[in-house]
């Protein structure tokens, strides 16, 4: 039975890989969101079927949902928005080059300004040991209910800590001088930090998303050409290689010690931050029965908790589901997009909120290519985007200085361009 339902499954990739390719989806947001679910599912199908327990039908379920995004996604036609006359955008890099400058420096202060509230101080640099137990220290922080690490200042700090990498990769291909690059590369620095100092790893992995982001929508706004060659390969499989050891530096940092043992542990854990929430949303599909509907609470948690409507957790789900085999013992508390989603429409509600969000997507692009309202449709496309390749954890929309972030964005791209006749000044 595991075999046919292995096939089934392997067999609903391929169709969705088909159907990518067929309409020429590969860098659009239906065709991110078929690779990211693709990849994922397959991987665990192939690979670690034999240490991790599944029921198969969470993963069916999240192949339909993609299903149902790329349909919503291509009923809407490329040319839907109709305006009198098409124009062009004109960037303002000088603007642009201050605007990125000053979300660099604030975002900087952000990392900066939570070691001081948890009480650390410039000296605990100055050793490896004295970092490791800040790592530890900050790491266990941030799972209290303490106010004090939690300051307005602090959080306005964060807005920016992910509006930098977001805008630097947004200029990247926009920016002729090397020197203007790499400010753009400098932008990833202020997350970079908060995973080196309070071994926040999503931090890192948000930045790099964020970075795609900003690449994509740029190119798509000004006719960029979007290419996968041998080149292009190497450098995205360089990146993954560095974010492994970073992000393996980060978890012995946050252990607080290196040995035989932990190195075991760091790899357990691998396996369950890497794999871990397919698993975890399976099993919680397969077993969960009644559901009171949110409504939408769940999956915009940034807007209902901050207005009182709902009360988000840490890590947004306490409950750790074990799906290791034998005597190996993995769990996880991730549930992907999909389990806030079925938690506040139901399961067939979820397929048509995706299927509907998937024809906004596309009309965000249009007005972006036919050159209507464009900072508009840019900040729609961003969100879609982070949405899409933030769905292996959660909502992105869980998240408050998120949902800021974007309404960051919406201001400064109506403030670095405007419609005009030609390009780039």
């Amino acid at each position: 039975m595991n075999v046919l339902f292995t096939i089934i499954l392997l067999l609903f990739c391929i169709y969705l890989v088909w159907i990518m390719l067929k309409y020429k989806l590969t860098f659009q947001p239906a065709g991110i969101f078929i690779v990211v679910w693709v990849i994922f599912i397959s991987t665990l199908l192939i690979f670690f079927q034999n240490i991790i327990t599944l029921k198969y039908v969470g993963l069916l379920y999240i192949l339909i949902s993609v299903l149902c995004y790329a349909i919503g996604y291509l009923s809407i036609g490329k040319y839907t928005i109709r305006v009198s006359k098409r124009k062009d955008i004109i960037f303002h890099r000088k603007r642009a080059i201050i605007v990125l400058f000053i979300f660099i420096i604030i975002g900087i202060m952000f990392p900066i300004n939570s070691m001081f509230l948890h009480g650390y101080s410039w000296s605990d640099f100055t050793s490896f040991k004295r970092l490791l137990a800040m790592n530890n220290g900050m790491s266990i922080d941030r799972y209290t209910e303490e106010t004090k690490y939690y300051s307005l200042a602090n959080q306005i700090l964060g807005i920016f800590a992910y509006s930098a990498p977001l805008f630097g990769s947004f200029c990247f291909r926009l920016f002729k001088r090397k020197l203007n690059k790499l400010l753009c590369l400098i932008g990833l620095l202020p997350c970079f930090l908060v995973t080196l100092t309070q071994s926040t790893k999503m931090a890192t992995i948000t930045a790099l998303i964020l970075w795609g982001t900003g690449f994509l929508i740029c190119s798509f706004s000004y006719g960029l050409k979007l290419k996968i060659n041998i080149k292009i390969i190497s450098r995205i499989v360089f990146i993954f290689t560095l974010l492994i050891v970073f992000l393996y530096f980060s978890m012995i940092m946050r252990t607080g010690k290196f040995d035989k043992k932990t190195a075991l542990q760091i790899e357990q854990k691998f396996i369950e931050y890497a794999m871990g929430f397919l698993p975890c949303f399976d099993i919680w599909f397969y077993e969960e029965e009644d559901i009171e509907f949110s409504y939408g609470s769940k999956t915009f948690y940034g807007i209902s908790n901050y207005i009182g409507l709902a009360k988000r957790e840490q890590g947004i789900y306490s409950k750790t589901i074990s799906f290791g085999k034998e005597n190996i013992e993995l769990k996880s508390n991730v549930y992907t997009i999909f389990r806030p989603l079925i938690e506040d429409f139901g399961i067939y509600g979820a397929l048509l909120f995706l299927f509907f969000f998937g024809c906004i997507t596309k009309m965000a692009l249009a007005t972006i290519l036919v050159r209507y309202n464009i900072a508009f449709g840019q900040t729609i496309l961003t969100a879609a985007y982070c949405y899409i390749l933030w769905s292996f954890v959660a909502s992105f929309f869980s998240y408050t200085s998120y949902i800021a972030m974007l309404a960051v964005m919406l201001v400064t791209f109506w403030l670095v361009q405007k419609h005009s006749s030609c390009k780039i000044c």
